[in-house]
């Protein structure tokens, strides 16, 4: 997903992808890419990716990749 807004210092992209957040606002508006990092661990355990690209006044890249799940008749297989 790709956005044309007014980016995010590095900094700040690194406290939201490693979950450290210094006030409750950035708590409040980071939990969601929280949510779906933790998700994808629990899901993939680590055959995934998860990345967010930003710089100030470029705007921001999130960048999710996930292996293909193929099924059988004995569940799914990653």
């Amino acid at each position: 997903m790709r956005d044309d807004g007014v980016g995010m210092p590095q900094h700040i992209v690194e406290r939201v992808t490693s979950g450290r957040f210094v006030s409750a606002t950035e708590r409040k508006t980071g939990i969601g890419l929280e949510n779906v990092k933790k998700r994808l661990e629990l899901y993939f355990a680590g055959r995934h990716r998860f990345d967010i690209v930003s710089s100030p006044q470029q705007g921001t890249t999130v960048i999710i990749e996930i292996p293909v799940v193929r099924t059988t008749g004995e569940g799914p297989h990653v």
